[in-house]
């Protein structure tokens, strides 16, 4: 097969599909080996797909903070570091950006805290709405 994804750091995928009113597109990128999955791949990673999304004019964004057992992450610092990205990416391109953020069980509470914590480190730079 000609389109397998591998999954390598940074390999994009972008899926157009045919919904209007839940994803009309489904950007998909490489994580990397989880083995080399750290802090610092994850801040690239947020940024490039902050990135990504801004050069396609993409203003409404659903995501999962990465972590398994495959990749054990601080969800609090994980949640921060994926919103601070895209805060800044966003900051002079758009005037809106809405973020969707999906979570259960545990990781909800981690994740607030990451969210409550980006806020405060961006001030200015973000209207953020926290609805637990």
């Amino acid at each position: 097969m000609d389109n397998v994804i591998t999954g390598e750091f940074k390999e994009t995928a972008l899926i157009v599909t045919d919904q209007k009113n839940v994803a009309s597109k489904i950007l998909l990128v490489g994580l990397g080996k989880s083995e080399e999955f750290d802090e610092e791949r994850l801040n690239e990673t947020a940024y490039f797909i902050a990135h990504t999304l801004k050069n396609i004019n993409i203003n409404k964004v659903a995501l999962a903070i990465p972590g398994s057992s495959y990749f054990p992450q601080d969800y609090t610092r994980s949640a921060e570091i994926m919103i601070t990205a895209f805060a800044d990416s966003y900051e002079k391109k758009i005037n809106f950006l809405e973020m969707l953020i999906y979570e259960t069980g545990k990781r909800i509470s981690k994740v607030y805290e990451g969210a409550k914590r980006a806020k405060s480190s961006l001030k200015n730079k973000l209207l953020l709405t926290l609805d637990a």
